[in-house]
């Protein structure tokens, strides 16, 4: 009997090696550092900071293993305009920052992050890699979904309707969580418009968007909405696709959606009030610390107050990464910083409409709080760095 045993587990062993080993025929190193980098976006850990040392090493390994490939454009002394404002941004920032005396800490890890993604617009990559990193993007976000909601269930009565959930045992910011969360069901909607892996998108998508009501966010609840429904407008657009299925799609979406919104307000009501609330008072305080960022940025108009300004002025966030950017880098970063984001969207634009819209969803969450230095901002802005600037050259690819 244990021989038995033996001899399955052995077997096991020798096709997951195989396994890893076409996929290394087919996945080049850096992306396979990357795709690490990518399921890794939100562990996050206090203890030994274990997250951000594991996030500093899967980013050396991908810029690392990228300056030995044959594919980095970087090797030929040529930049896409994308890694152009990033240097300069990242300069000026630099400088900020040491002449305020700011913290280095914080500059270490935004320059990281902006240092992978540069690398990654002077990559090309085969569609097969960036299939591999669609799927690696999706069943993370199930994963840290399901982590989500068993920790709120498992907290039920002591976690307030909309604090820190806890993700492998690290509380983390809800609004946070929505990044990843909303451009997941994005991705999955997507899936299940032009049918693929149908079921298995379906349960994934209810799960994710099950999370997304656990954090009570309303700007969560806005960006998934608009993003969604920008998604539904470019397939309804789409001459290719018949008007049946078109019809047929619509009523099963209304539907769907008719029966979730009954199932969360009867086991999510105090989730779905708060979301749904826009009153007086909604806005958190946000409003103030608005206008205490815009009166950091007049005393400092042209490069800001340098990394985690509002933090040594006020001690407490922008709650806008627009303002953060203006309050902490000034106009010159706020200009630089925002061409670089119109630059990836009018490419996610060209390439594919699915990241057109999770990229819209992004750029509205982010004016919700500060994200200028977010693992999963940088992650999803990486990965949009290696989408072709046109469609017809990832069909040719």
């Amino acid at each position: 009997m244990w021989k038995n045993y033996v001899t399955y587990i052995r077997k096991c062993f020798e096709i997951l090696i195989e396994i890893g080993v076409l996929l290394m025929k087919k996945i080049s190193s850096p992306i396979v550092f990357f795709s690490f980098y990518m399921a890794l976006m939100l562990f996050q850990t206090s203890s030994g900071n274990m997250g951000t040392i594991l996030a500093l090493v899967t980013i050396a390994g991908t810029i690392v293993t990228a300056f030995f490939s044959k594919k980095v454009l970087i090797n030929h002394f040529r930049l896409p305009i994308e890694s152009a404002l990033l240097l300069a941004f990242i300069s000026i920032v630099g400088m900020t920052t040491l002449l305020r005396n700011m913290s280095v800490g914080d500059y270490i890890k935004l320059l990281a992050q902006i240092l992978l993604c540069i690398i990654m617009h002077a990559m090309f990559v085969s569609s097969y890699q960036r299939h591999y990193i669609y799927w690696i993007f999706i069943l993370s976000v199930t994963f840290y979904a399901i982590c989500a909601i068993y920790s709120c269930i498992k907290m039920a009565g002591i976690r307030y309707v909309h604090s820190s959930i806890v993700i492998l045992g690290t509380p983390i910011d809800p609004n946070f969580l929505g990044i990843p969360f909303v451009a997941g069901t994005v991705l999955l909607l997507n899936n299940v418009l032009n049918k693929k892996k149908t079921i298995i998108s379906i349960f994934a998508y209810m799960v994710v968007v099950v999370a997304i009501v656990f954090t009570s966010s309303r700007s969560n609840l806005i960006c998934w909405i608009i993003s969604n429904g920008l998604l539904l407008v470019f397939y309804l657009s789409n001459n290719k696709v018949y008007r049946i299925q078109k019809l047929i799609y619509m009523i099963l979406i209304l539907v769907v959606a008719y029966l979730m919104f009954r199932y969360l307000s009867t086991s999510f009501s105090e989730q779905l009030e708060r979301m749904t609330s826009f009153g007086d008072g909604s806005d958190n305080g946000r409003i103030e610390l608005w206008e205490r960022a815009i009166e950091a940025w007049e005393n400092a108009p042209l490069f800001g107050h340098g990394i985690q300004g509002m933090y040594r002025i006020y001690g407490k966030a922008t709650h806008n990464t627009y303002l953060q950017l203006l309050s902490e880098t000034g106009i010159v970063g706020v200009l630089l910083m925002v061409g670089y984001l119109l630059n990836v969207l009018l490419k996610t634009f060209k390439s594919e409409k699915v990241y057109f819209c999770v990229m819209i969803g992004l750029m509205i969450q982010i004016s919700f709080l500060d994200a200028l230095d977010n693992r999963c901002v940088w992650v999803i802005l990486s990965w949009f760095a290696l989408l072709p600037k046109e469609k017809k050259l990832q069909n040719k690819n």
